[in-house]
């Protein structure tokens, strides 16, 4: 049986935008009107499929309300309709990934037959449906991390001194969208996104982003290790029942690097000394509150030996708990 290695791997797009556990029970709930396994591996496979975005609108869905509706299931007035659930569009079972709202207005119609009313809608409005150039479509009501690109994918980022505060701008294309990441160093990323009319199209004008923006003063940065050592005893929290902190907490790592344009992780020592989590950050100091955060959040911030940063020959402790 693969089914339950298949539904208890986490959406990587949900990691620090939802608990495994409520990401669960939305499944579930999700799964119960189907009423057999396979329908619950297929749906899961739909939110692989479709990421943080509504499969028939490309508009962001609130994936990070799932834990506030975890205990009660939401139904009725003021429940948020960009709530995400799951329709069905075949019998084999086929899903697609879409806010509420937009499930409650297909229902029974066929795919066809929905696009063919809503292009209806956009006639009576005077939208043109056949536009493949709609409107930049801004995101910033949900955590970076439920679109940003895995950290290997990330794209590189430009940085632009204003002020007392470092901004920061990358782009990347996926398919025929032009998508894009700004914001200052060390808060959460705001995107937009723009279809156009190819994947080459966008690759072009991701190039002609790229260069305005050196044009505006953006440029690279140097990146500075960064060292995360925890004592020997960390390890005594597998015999506490807490097994999987240790995948958990790099996740988030490298999440909350990637949300905020300030680095990446490069590597993790597991030894006999304890554990060394090795990154590259550009502002090193903004790098090590966050773990600070992180390492409070999982409850083992007893367990920091010290934070360091190296540059060249430099080498300089950023935090050492008191003895």
């Amino acid at each position: 049986m693969t089914h339950p290695a298949v539904t208890n791997k986490f959406p990587a797009f949900l990691v620090g935008v939802c608990t495994p556990a409520a990401y669960r029970l939305w499944l579930f709930r999700e799964m119960r009107s189907a009423g057999n396994w396979n329908h619950k591996v297929a749906m899961h496979r739909a939110v692989e499929r479709a990421g943080a975005f509504d499969e028939y609108t490309g508009v962001p869905l609130r994936w990070d309300l799932l834990d506030e509706y975890a205990a009660t299931p939401p139904q009725g007035f003021g429940v948020p309709s960009d709530l995400p659930t799951v329709q069905c569009v075949s019998g084999k079972p086929t899903f697609k990934v879409c806010a509420r709202h937009i499930w409650a207005m297909k229902q029974s119609l066929s795919e066809n037959e929905f696009v063919a009313v809503c292009r209806t809608l956009a006639n009576v409005r005077g939208v043109d449906p056949n536009s493949k150039n709609p409107p930049a479509q801004k995101i910033s009501s949900l955590p970076a991390s439920s679109w940003l690109p895995e950290a290997e994918d990330c794209p590189g980022h430009l940085y632009k001194q204003s002020g007392d505060t470092v901004m920061f701008w990358g782009a990347w294309v996926h398919e025929d969208w032009v998508c894009r990441v700004t914001g200052r160093v060390g808060e959460m990323a705001v995107m937009e996104r723009e279809q156009v009319t190819s994947a080459k199209a966008a690759e072009a004008r991701v190039k002609q982003d790229e260069a305005a923006r050196h044009e505006e003063g953006y440029e690279d940065l140097d990146y500075h290790q960064i060292v995360i050592k925890l004592r020997t005893d960390i390890f005594e929290r597998d015999r506490e029942g807490v097994s999987d902190w240790q995948d958990e907490l790099i996740d988030e790592i490298r999440a909350a690097l990637n949300q905020r344009a300030l680095g990446f992780e490069t590597g993790v020592n597991w030894g006999w000394w304890g554990v060394e989590i090795f990154c590259e950050s550009v502002d090193p100091d903004k790098a090590a509150e966050l773990f600070i955060k992180l390492l409070e959040k999982h409850k083992i911030i007893d367990y920091l030996s010290e934070i360091s940063t190296k540059s060249g020959d430099s080498e300089r402790i950023i935090f050492s708990p008191a003895k």
